[in-house]
């Protein structure tokens, strides 16, 4: 545990200390503070706008992150030789990895929770009231960006390239908000190759939709329960995966 503390600790720190970091959360005040000229289009409406685009744009914010940091860090690392350096030391691999996910998941939590805090902040001082899903949706977006982030360590081990692992997981993000019609389409095709191919891609794709609810104030906690297991299932399948794979490179 020590080892693994020391890894979160280390990825956490790596994390704020990058100018990226910075650059994306300044990308989400610039793109909250513009929500405050956009929103005179909505007329009855402002707060609504508002708080959409706020979620909007933190989702988004943190997507780039949990994308370039869980895509791209086994590349960086084996570039900058940090990787042969904590390989030497006695630490599993699983260790290393897990250590890695959770400074990630924490630096893109954090940002995001900076992200739906100013949002709120910008509600208020435009006369909107708190609502139950200004809390609610922070916490969806944690378990969605954790799923991406798990997914994109996933696919940095299988692929040969920064830019096919970020290529690979932003197209199984488009396609995880689909995921509805991809079941309706599988059942109206006739060749059972076809049957089986989209059956195996959904396990693979995973079901983002279930992250952005229309209407996050009305869901029951059955329905957080679900979502979070769900989380927590792909999450361990993918990071499994992960492993598997990382354990046979050698460095």
């Amino acid at each position: 545990m020590r080892k693994f503390a020391a890894l979160v600790k280390y990825t956490v720190v790596e994390n704020v200390r990058q100018k990226l970091f910075y650059v994306l959360g300044l990308f989400g005040v610039v793109v909250l503070a513009g929500s405050g000229i956009l929103s005179a289009i909505g007329g009855e409406q402002k707060i609504r706008v508002l708080r959409d685009l706020g979620y909007f744009a933190a989702e988004y914010v943190a997507l780039f992150s949990a994308v370039l940091v869980g895509a791209t860090f086994i590349y960086d690392e084996i570039e900058n030789k940090s990787i042969y350096m904590i390989a030497a030391r006695p630490v599993s691999r699983w260790v290393y990895l897990a250590g890695r996910y959770f400074g990630f998941l924490l630096s893109v939590a954090a940002l995001l929770i900076f992200m739906a805090a100013l949002n709120v902040a910008v509600i208020r001082l435009s006369g909107g009231g708190a609502q139950r899903g200004d809390a609610l949706m922070p916490i969806l977006s944690i378990m969605k960006m954790a799923v991406v982030l798990a997914l994109a360590m996933f696919l940095a081990m299988l692929t040969t390239s920064k830019a096919a692992s970020m290529g690979f997981t932003l197209l199984l993000w488009g396609l995880g908000h689909f995921t509805a019609e991809m079941d309706f389409l599988s059942r109206l095709a006739a060749s059972p190759l076809v049957k089986i191919l989209s059956r195996v891609t959904r396990f693979v794709v995973p079901t983002l939709d279930k992250f952005s609810p229309l209407d996050v104030n009305t869901l029951p906690a059955r329905y957080f329960a679900g979502v979070f297991v769900y989380t927590l299932c792909y999450c361990a399948a993918a990071l499994s995966a992960a492993w598997l794979i990382f354990r046979r490179k050698e460095f």
